[in-house]
């Protein structure tokens, strides 16, 4: 009988995580003739039928035993008319995809003083989001700027962490999560987007006269009076008001109007 080789197992990434694939057994044809030339190959799946020469799987296969299956390969001298044949078997696997988040919340991040669209963007805070509770010892996550980059794993973004986006105020990257052991992995999009800064008018003093408790140089403003000057009709903007610079800055201490 021919003096073929066991192949190497047959693996599938299954996109939808239920087990089932679909193989092209011809693939381990090279590896089980080990370079004999005029061999036939059949692919069985029991060791019955490859004994007897039955059922041949002809086609693509859909394995029918989840996840992981043997496959029964009958090979055959075609030069030579005895019954002699030699039989290995193999086993075919299927493989889940990463079964990440595809529609992860956009990124977002206001533009600075420059008002041109552009700012720097930590990608990686997006990674729990995407990874769906699955374990993140267990994936490589990657990033790309097109989706045919993502999927052929070129031209990685390699500043993920300080990442400028390179479309003014909203582009799209390209996530890779790949499973470190099987080497499966899916794809996602994740939206970049600078918001404007809002547009503001130096508005004039408020001014009040004295006229509760003259002399005490007190009385209560209504800070909103000025608003209408200051936004010159922009609307959906929060406003809070605060006594000095620094405050502002940090969003602390606000101050409640009338003041």
């Amino acid at each position: 009988p021919p003096d073929v080789s066991n192949p190497s197992s047959l693996e599938y990434c299954d996109a939808d995580a239920d087990g089932f694939g679909l193989f092209d057994l011809t693939d381990a044809d090279e590896e089980i003739a080990n370079g004999l030339p005029n061999l036939l190959i059949s692919y069985h799946e029991t060791e019955a039928d490859a004994e007897n020469n039955l059922f041949p799987i002809l086609g693509e296969y859909n394995n029918i035993v989840a996840y992981q299956q043997t496959i029964y390969v009958r090979v055959e001298d075609a030069t030579i008319t005895t019954d002699c044949f030699s039989y290995v078997e193999f086993t075919i696997l299927v493989n889940d995809m990463p079964q990440i988040d595809f529609d992860p919340l956009p990124l977002e991040i206001c533009d600075d003083e420059i008002e041109d669209g552009f700012a720097v963007f930590d990608l990686s805070q997006s990674n729990e989001q995407v990874l769906n509770g699955l374990d993140p010892s267990a994936f490589t996550i990657t990033y790309y700027e097109t989706q045919e980059n993502a999927e052929n794993t070129e031209n990685e973004i390699l500043t993920p962490f300080a990442y400028t986006n390179v479309t003014a105020f909203n582009q799209f990257v390209w996530i890779h999560v790949e499973d470190n052991e099987t080497g499966c992995f899916n794809i996602t999009s994740l939206e970049l987007i600078v918001n404007e800064l809002p547009l503001l008018t130096q508005p004039t003093p408020l001014n009040l006269c004295d006229d509760n408790n003259p002399g005490d140089e007190v009385e209560e403003f209504t800070l909103e009076d000025s608003m209408e000057q200051v936004l010159q009709g922009q609307t959906g903007i929060d406003i809070t008001f605060y006594e000095t610079q620094e405050d502002a800055d940090n969003a602390t201490n606000p101050i409640t109007s009338p003041y």
